[in-house]
């Protein structure tokens, strides 16, 4: 409906491949299959002109509140600068659930900062896919700061 409705690119905010990758097997089969699915047709309605954003836990409430889960800025900085430092990374390298527990959220402020970054400068950007995949917290953040390299 986007396409005829003349919108000429498009964001998608989906799901980490990360977070895909252990979860699905275990919960949120019809969530994760959905996001496939909907990734799918963004890539194939926009094939150059659109980015899919795959964040893993976003953070940026104003306080913590249990459903839905959010978790305010202060907190959420904390645990990315946390995670982020290279100890910690070195152990997220094992994978499965243990990396995924040591992945970095990103802040809400990323996220949308990455959206508006691939709008304004044309969707692509190098290593991502050519439909824009920005897969996690670094590529988020990069994104989002301006850096296309």
């Amino acid at each position: 409906q986007a396409k005829a409705a003349g919108v000429d690119q498009f964001v998608y905010i989906s799901v980490s491949t990360e977070t895909m990758d252990v979860v699905d097997g275990i919960a949120l089969k019809g969530y994760f299959e959905g996001k496939r699915r909907a990734e799918a047709a963004v890539a194939s309605t926009f094939p150059n002109n659109a980015a899919i954003i795959k964040p893993g836990f976003i953070y940026g409430a104003d306080s913590f509140e249990l459903s839905p889960p959010r978790v305010p800025h202060g907190y959420g900085d904390f645990v990315e600068g946390a995670l982020s430092l290279p100890p910690v990374r070195l152990v997220a390298k094992i994978g499965g659930p243990i990396g995924l527990a040591l992945s970095p959220p990103v802040a809400v402020e990323s996220v949308a900062g990455a959206a508006i970054e691939a709008i304004v400068d044309g969707i692509n950007y190098g290593p991502f896919e050519k439909y824009g995949v920005i897969d996690g917290t670094d590529a988020i953040n990069k994104v989002a700061s301006g850096d296309h390299s």
